[in-house]
């Protein structure tokens, strides 16, 4: 496949950044004025952060104290970003732990119109929350993971004290995904393959990324895991035996357009150490972006486009 215009470009090198002080900064929210009076305004005590009310205002104040010091220009780009996360990390987690349950749910009975709403909501939240962490990711591959888990885990624990282990697993997860999509991103920027990133909207239907092929717009779900493609083709063995990191998931009667190409890009975490990203010019990230594109090429082929 031969690049076009739409392409995205290689994200310029970023200096490491420093978690600690958009961490600090949050946590300091408890003491502010503004941030207090806000919570009594709403009937939340500011003194119990465990309620789903407090982690609301806390994702609200976060949002007006970073639109008061962009004004002014007193706060840099990557540390609004940052403070953005940690301080929806709360809300997050909360919503991703009914969003499982709502899941669990689904698999037993038909969820009730009201649940289904919430369902809905929750699920664009998660979303929203996920293309921000990758966002980030794919802008900042010279940030640490670790320093990203720590700060999000622990955030997230201030409002979910007796959780440990679920902040820690959904935290973890979905840092794990965000960097998985943001260093695919990275290897298709290399191959030429030409994309755009998925919006909110085409990522809640599997779309993390769209691929444009012959004026086709084709979902590309990036998944972590060899496991995910076998479990959509039913087994191992195709793929062992054709070689092929990529599954379709379709339904009866969908145009080809709705098809989602799930596809696992051929690298693990111990390939890519603490990182958020990849060096662009090393052998693995020439050779998995090769591989990358062949494996949507056959894709492609099979698609019947």
């Amino acid at each position: 496949m031969q690049n076009t215009t739409e392409q995205t470009t290689t994200p310029e090198k970023q200096k490491t950044s420093t978690w600690s002080s958009a961490e600090e900064l949050v946590s300091g929210f408890q003491f502010e004025p503004d941030f207090i009076s806000g919570l009594m305004k709403a009937g939340v005590s500011p003194s119990d952060p465990t309620t789903l009310e407090y982690a609301n205002n806390l994702s609200a104040y976060s949002e007006s104290f970073i639109a008061a010091r962009e004004i002014d220009q007193t706060i840099s780009p990557d540390l609004a970003q940052q403070i953005t996360l940690v301080a929806n990390a709360p809300l997050f987690v909360n919503n991703q732990e009914k969003l499982t349950s709502y899941e669990s749910e689904r698999k037993r009975y038909r969820l009730p119109d009201d649940d289904w709403k919430d369902y809905q909501l929750l699920k664009q939240s998660v979303v929203v929350f996920n293309q921000q962490l990758s966002s980030y990711a794919y802008s900042h591959p010279d940030d640490r993971l670790s320093d990203v888990n720590k700060a999000l885990v622990n955030s997230a624990l201030n409002s979910h004290p007796r959780d440990a282990r679920i902040v820690e697993k959904h935290i973890t997860d979905t840092t794990r995904g965000a960097r998985t999509e943001a260093v695919t991103r990275q290897l298709l920027d290399i191959s030429g393959v030409p994309y755009t990133p998925g919006t909110a909207k085409d990522d809640g239907k599997g779309g993390d990324v769209i691929v444009h092929y012959k004026g086709n717009n084709i979902k590309v779900d990036i998944k972590s895991s060899l496991s995910d493609i076998a479990y959509v083709r039913g087994g191992y063995d195709e793929i062992e035996n054709e070689h092929r990191l990529y599954a379709i998931s379709k339904r009866p009667n969908e145009k080809v357009s709705d098809h989602v190409v799930k596809l696992y890009p051929g690298f693990e975490d111990k390939d890519i150490g603490d990182a958020l990203g990849i060096k662009p010019d090393t052998g693995f990230a020439i050779t998995r972006s090769q591989l990358i594109a062949i494996q949507l090429q056959k894709a492609i082929q099979e698609l019947g486009l």
